[in-house]
């Protein structure tokens, strides 16, 4: 059960970071279009989202050994 939610945790984590993204890749046409100001706000936060949706991955395989059930 556990496993189940950390997984759903990480699928709507995902959900949300890539809702974040579409916007600005819609807007951008050409690769040369992407200035430092909106790589820098993509990467402060596409990156933390990033590393929660694998931490909660982790968490939801190890969920079992772990006796977390």
């Amino acid at each position: 059960m556990i496993t189940n939610l950390f997984f759903g945790a990480a699928a709507i984590i995902f959900c949300v970071m890539i809702a974040m993204m579409i916007p600005f890749f819609g807007k951008i046409r050409d690769v040369k279009d992407l200035t430092p100001e909106l790589t820098a706000w993509l990467s402060i936060r596409i990156f933390p989202l990033m590393f929660l949706i694998s931490l909660l991955a982790f968490a939801g395989s190890q969920a079992g050994k772990w006796g977390w059930n």
